[in-house]
């Protein structure tokens, strides 16, 4: 049961995903550039570095 909600509830998810992105005009990803980032971000982001929690690394 546990298994077959976890399954439920991230096909729940992509959906909410899927639709924001056709709700959007289906932009092409990979060409958007996010403007407010700070410096290190921008640099984070240019050398495609992953941030997140230290333990997860």
């Amino acid at each position: 049961m546990v298994e077959r909600r976890f399954k439920a509830s991230i096909f729940a998810v992509a959906s909410f995903w899927y639709s924001a992105w056709l709700d959007a005009g289906q932009p092409k990803l990979l060409t958007l550039t996010p403007s407010n980032l700070t410096e290190d971000e921008s640099l984070n982001y240019e050398q495609k570095k992953i941030l997140g929690r230290e333990e997860w690394h």
